[in-house]
């Protein structure tokens, strides 16, 4: 499972927003 990818994902969308 790849769930550091989705966290640095949502960090992203996090920061955008």
């Amino acid at each position: 499972t790849r769930t550091q990818e989705i966290e640095i994902y949502y960090r992203f969308i996090g920061k955008v927003e």
